[in-house]
């Protein structure tokens, strides 16, 4: 079995993401990028562990999205 970050290393829209990841702690964020690196993070995990609902009233589960894919664009910066 293929760990979650190795498996969302290999996504190909970088940029859409990097871009994404940006809305992350604001006030107002886009719901549709957020919306992006939630499906994408549960698409990596196989299952459905967050949803935009989930995420908007948790305070954690914000961070361990940001953190999840400040991982990623680390590795992806490594290469």
């Amino acid at each position: 079995m293929v760990a979650p970050k190795y498996k969302a290393i290999s996504f190909t829209n970088r940029l859409e993401i990097i871009e994404a990841i940006k809305e992350i702690g604001r006030l107002q964020p886009n719901k549709e990028k957020i919306m992006l690196l939630i499906d994408l993070f549960n698409e990596a995990h196989g299952t459905s562990i967050f949803t935009y609902h989930k995420y908007a009233g948790c305070g954690d589960c914000q961070r361990n999205l940001f953190n999840f894919w400040n991982y990623v664009i680390l590795e992806w910066n490594k290469k």
